[in-house]
This record gives structure tokens, C-alpha cells and sequence, in this order.
């Protein structure tokens, strides 16, 4: 399955100071194609349909499961996801 992402790029401390300041300044947004996804706790690694790997960071798992659960039930029930934008899921939760 094909994905055009958009979300929150970088690393932890990216994500945290969105959730923290939210200027517009600090945020990657950047859009991929993506052919697969691994779960992996609080960071969803994606496959590039180029063979390269990202991962996304999230601030809490339960968002990251979410998304997760997401893609599958598409591909389970046999629907296209052309395009997601998770920015939100990755910055509910977590700090205050």
C-alpha cells in the first residue's frame, strides 16, 4: 500500500518542543510514499518505496498504535489510504 504521509519530522526533542511552543518555525513537514510500516513502540518506522527507512516519533504509544491500527484495518478490509496526515497523533498526550 501506497501512502502519501504528512507528518513531524526529526527527532524527539522536534516533537517536544512542537507540543511545547508550537511555532511554526520548528516544524518538517514533509510528505513520502510509503509501501510499509512497522510498529515499534512509540515510533512507527516506515519502509520509502526506494528501500530507504524513517521513523516516526510520537509522545505517546497509544497515538502510535493508532495510526498503526489505522493502516492495517485499510489493508485488512481492502481499502486505499491515498493520503494521512498525522501531525496531531503525534503530539496529543505527552507534555503539557
Amino acid at each position: 500500500m501506497y501512502i502519501h504521509l504528512v507528518y513531524y519530522s526529526g527527532d524527539r526533542s522536534l516533537v517536544e518542543n512542537i507540543k511545547k511552543d508550537g511555532s511554526a518555525g520548528i516544524v518538517a513537514d514533509k510528505m513520502f510514499f510509503l509501501d510499509a510500516v512497522d510498529n515499534d513502540g512509540d515510533a512507527l518506522r516506515f519502509q520509502h518505496n526506494n528501500g530507504s527507512h524513517f521513523d516516526v516519533i510520537f509522545l505517546e504509544k497509544g497515538c502510535a498504535q493508532s495510526v498503526y491500527e489505522t493502516i492495517l484495518d485499510a489493508v485488512r478490509e481492502n481499502r486505499t489510504i491515498l493520503e494521512t496526515d498525522i501531525r496531531e497523533k503525534q503530539i496529543e498526550g505527552g507534555l503539557t
